[in-house]
């Protein structure tokens, strides 16, 4: 009589475990596609970032500093206002660093 009772409690121990192990499986693949998602994401942003440094040291690599004067120039005429709020920022944003 104890047999039965041992028996199907065995069988119900194993029909647990195999459930456990499928939704553990489930879980672990759902996981690792996030993952592939997040680094394909990434790798997308960091590429476009790549692309920006390269065309930033083009400019720069085509530009002598008379050039970058003139520019600089030109552009504090057309828009004085906000050169004046862009001076004052970075003079505020330095003046909190040294005094640090």
């Amino acid at each position: 009589m104890n047999e039965p009772v041992k028996e199907t409690a065995s069988n119900g121990k194993e029909e647990k475990t195999e459930e456990m192990k499928q939704r553990m499986s489930e879980i672990q693949d759902k996981i690792i596609e996030g993952i592939n998602s997040a680094m394909s994401s990434t790798a997308e942003h960091l590429d476009k970032a790549a692309d920006k440094i390269h065309e930033t040291a083009g400019f720069f690599r085509n530009k002598n500093t008379d050039s970058l004067k003139d520019d600089v120039s030109n552009l504090t005429r057309k828009y004085p206002t906000y050169t004046l709020l862009g001076a004052a920022f970075l003079g505020f944003i330095f003046g909190r660093a040294i005094s640090r």
